[in-house]
Order: C-alpha cells, then structure tokens, then sequence
C-alpha cells in the first residue's frame, strides 16, 4: 500500500520533520486531496528487529476523499484502519471478512490517488518527478 513515511529519531531533528510533514500535508490540502497522518513509536527502519521503539514513525497517506456522511455500521477506510486497526460494528462482517478483504479496501482507499499526486509530491520535495533511486542518470 502507498504512503509517505518520515522517520524521527532525534529532539535536534523536530523542526526539520515537522516542516516537512507540515510541507506535505498543506500541498495537498491546497490540492484539494484526502489524506490522513498516523504517528507512532516504532523501530529505525534500518536496525534489529529486537531494538526498542526509539524512532517516531509519521505515515503520511494521500487518499480518495470521502464526502458526506458515513453510515456508522459501514466498514469504512479511514487513518486507523490504514494504521492497521480494523474497526468493525457488524458481527457478520466480522465473522467473514479475511485479510484479502482488508488489503483490497486499503488499497482501493490510496492508490490510485497516491499514484496520481506522487509526481507532484516527488517534486515538491526534490524538484524531480522521477522516482529513480540515481536520479543523475535517469532519463525520465
């Protein structure tokens, strides 16, 4: 499923984080684009499994926007389900729906917007809309 991840692991780096989640969020509200932000404690991507929590994760999704009221019964896709928290209210949606289930709604919720906005989004934040890892080489 597509996001936008920063990674927080030290006080000294708060200003430059939050300038830049700050830099993403107000781009695509000015877009008039849904998303949502999950912050959580978590492990620095890059060391053991087995580390403690020190790095503040902020997931960033940019999604379909949903307008309008929402049944309260209704499975719907929003920051906690995207966070991994399933809420269901009916016990028969409960009793069938599988993971498959869930997968597919994330994804119906975020990829195609993620897809359209990350050109933009890509430039925004390092004046390129490629997404190579050697973006000195890339011919795109």
């Amino acid at each position: 499923m597509h996001k936008f991840c920063r990674l927080f692991q030290n006080v000294s780096d708060i200003d430059r984080i939050a300038a830049s989640v700050h830099k993403l969020t107000n781009f695509l509200t000015k877009a008039n684009t849904g998303h949502n932000v999950f912050i959580t404690r978590g492990r620095n991507f890059d060391r053991p499994k087995d580390e403690e929590f020190s790095a503040l994760r902020i997931f960033v999704w940019s999604r379909n926007k949903v307008i309008g009221t929402k049944d309260p019964g209704a499975f719907v896709i929003a920051v906690c389900e995207l966070a991994g928290q399933v809420l269901l209210y009916d016990e028969e949606k409960f009793k069938t729906m599988t993971e498959d289930d869930v997968a597919k709604a994330m994804r119906e919720a975020v990829n195609e917007t993620h897809v359209a906005m990350r050109p933009e989004i890509l430039k925004l934040f390092t004046g390129s809309t490629c997404s190579c890892k050697e973006q000195v080489k890339c011919t795109h």
